[in-house]
C-alpha cells in the first residue's frame, strides 16, 4: 500500500513537470535516480535468491525503458534549472492582452459605419 502512496505521489510531480517543463529538472533528477537505485536494489535480492531471475522483467518494464526519456529530458531542461528564474522564460511567451474595441465586435447589418 505505501509503493502505491509513492506512485501516486510521483504521479502528482510528474503532472507538474508536464505543466511546466523548464521548472522540473529537479523533481526529474529525483525520478531518474529511483529509477536507477530500484534496479540495483532488485539486483541484489536476485543476487541473494531472496527474489527469483525472472523478475528482472520487471525492471525492465517499469525502470530500464525510462533511462533514456528522462535523461533525454534533464539534458534538455539542465540551463532552466541553473538560469535565474526571470531569464527562464523569454517575453515571448508570456500571454498577449487581447485587443478591445470596436475590432472585437461584429457589425450589425443595417447600421452605418464611419466608413461610409
Amino acid at each position: 500500500m505505501c509503493l502505491g502512496m509513492v506512485i501516486g505521489l510521483y504521479g502528482i510531480l510528474y503532472l507538474e513537470i508536464a505543466r511546466c517543463p523548464e521548472r522540473g529538472w529537479l523533481i526529474a533528477a529525483v525520478g531518474l535516480t529511483g529509477k536507477v537505485l530500484g534496479p540495483l536494489g532488485a539486483i541484489g535480492l536476485i543476487w541473494n535468491n531472496t527474489w527469483p531471475g525472472r523478475s528482472i522483467v520487471l525492471c525492465i518494464t517499469n525502470d530500464f525503458i525510462w533511462w533514456i526519456p528522462f535523461g533525454l529530458y534533464l539534458f534538455d531542461s539542465w540551463k532552466f534549472y541553473r538560469s535565474p528564474p526571470a531569464e527562464s522564460l523569454s517575453v515571448d511567451t508570456a500571454p498577449q492582452p487581447r485587443p478591445t474595441g470596436d475590432l472585437d465586435r461584429p457589425k450589425e447589418e443595417g447600421a452605418a459605419s464611419s466608413d461610409d
